[in-house]
């Protein structure tokens, strides 16, 4: 099954056409990004663009100020990770106790050294707050 010379040219020539939609496609969700993130800025009633959330899967990002961090602890099995996390892989997990929250936050890394890493750069940034 040896595809001819001119099969293989069509097959080359769709497959860039398809990376070329693809990029353009990128291009468009980009754009479609910034008017929902700020919708205000092209004259646009934030009501108006559930259907644009919905095209690009847009998901505020909530952001977790450094000041309400109370404590960052590794090596502890957190109730959420006895419920969904493996226990033999421990030393991968890092755990955040927020301010004012009852339930603190498992985050799981690929290793533990990315995991120190982490965990050493926030006790910097929290000793500097102090």
């Amino acid at each position: 099954d040896n595809p001819t010379v001119t099969s293989r040219g069509k097959i080359d020539r769709f497959e860039y056409e398809i990376h070329a939609l693809e990029r353009q496609l990128a291009h468009f969700r980009v754009l479609i990004r910034q008017v929902v993130a700020a919708p205000q800025t092209y004259g646009i009633n934030s009501v108006d663009c559930d259907s644009l959330r919905l095209m690009v899967g847009y998901v505020p990002i909530d952001l977790l100020p450094l000041s309400s961090i109370a404590n960052v602890v590794t090596n502890v099995m957190t109730p959420a990770l006895t419920r969904t996390g493996h226990p033999q892989a421990l030393d991968t997990y890092l755990v955040l106790q927020v301010v004012d929250e009852l339930k603190p936050i498992s985050l799981e890394f690929a290793s533990n050294d990315i995991r120190d890493q982490v965990a050493v750069t926030l006790a910097r940034l929290l000793a500097g707050l102090k």
